[in-house]
């Protein structure tokens, strides 16, 4: 789909050095068809659930790998232009805010389900440089991602990338919530989505 070098977006800091990029809008024509497929997928793969803390997780979707060991996944091509596209955007973000040849590549990616009653304690993303979530399907009243002391009320199509050292959580949702989060590392030269990067795969 068509790219927008003008991206609208909205930035705070956390100790006025760790940055949150909030984009209210992706405009992203096929967020039904990706919501259909992961709804699909987490149907098919609903015996392979695992209770981990405070979370429901499905292991889903491999993203462009298509085996992960001890793990089989379908290749979905609507995840995969998506992640383009939202790497796309954090790169030339990231770009702008540092002012250099700064590129970025997915580390990992996966999607959170929240149910009623689901939540994510505190925590960070240590070793990692950026983090982002892309919120796909947001109903009735669903929790807001709190870094503390921000608080982000995510809506249906915002993308929000933060510095991965940033402690955050989601308290306990009332609403159903789908998002799509990957990991993003630099790379000193420009580099194909996923190059060298084993074991990428997806959860909801």
């Amino acid at each position: 789909m068509p790219f927008a070098d003008d991206i609208k977006y909205t930035i705070q800091f956390i100790d006025g050095k760790y940055p949150i990029f909030v984009i209210p809008n992706l405009f992203y024509t096929k967020i039904d068809e990706i919501k259909e497929k992961i709804l699909e997928y987490r149907i098919k793969s609903k015996k392979a659930n695992i209770k981990e803390k405070n979370i429901v997780y499905y292991p889903l979707i491999s993203y462009k790998l298509g085996f992960v060991p001890n793990h089989h996944h379908e290749n979905i091509d609507v995840i995969d232009e998506i992640n383009d596209y939202i790497l796309k955007i954090c790169k030339t973000i990231i770009k702008n805010f540092e002012s250099d040849e700064t590129n970025l590549k997915i580390s990992d990616m996966w999607v959170n389900f929240y149910e009623k009653g689901d939540y994510i304690e505190e925590h960070n993303h240590a070793g990692i440089d950026y983090a982002c979530c892309y919120y796909v399907d947001l109903e009735g009243d669903p929790s807001p991602i709190i870094f503390p002391p921000i608080t982000i009320n995510p809506k249906n199509d915002m993308l929000i990338l933060f510095d991965a050292r940033i402690f955050h959580s989601v308290p306990t949702t009332s609403g159903k919530r789908i998002n799509i989060a990957m990991n993003l590392n630099r790379c000193p030269t420009p580099s194909k989505i996923l190059d060298n990067v084993p074991n990428s795969f997806t959860y909801i």
